[in-house]
C-alpha cells in the first residue's frame, strides 16, 4: 500500500500536502539523529502512516 504514489497517476506534479506531527526529544543535551538513506545526510527521525496501515503496519 503507497498511498502517495496512488495518487500520483491521478493529481500529476500538482503539490500534496501531509500533515505531521514532531518532537524533539533531548536526554543529557543530546537529540537522536539519524543518517538517511537516500543522501547519506543527517535528520531528524520520521516516517509516515500510509492510508488505512494500522500503527502496528507501520514500518519503523
Amino acid at each position: 500500500m503507497d498511498y502517495i504514489h496512488d495518487l500520483r497517476p491521478l493529481i500529476g506534479h500538482r503539490k500534496i500536502i501531509l500533515n505531521c506531527a514532531g518532537a524533539i526529544i533531548t536526554r543529557d543535551d543530546k537529540i537522536l539523529f539519524q543518517r538517511r538513506s537516500d543522501n547519506n545526510k543527517w535528520g531528524l527521525i520520521g516516517g509516515l502512516l500510509e492510508m488505512n496501515e494500522t500503527y502496528e503496519e507501520t514500518n519503523y
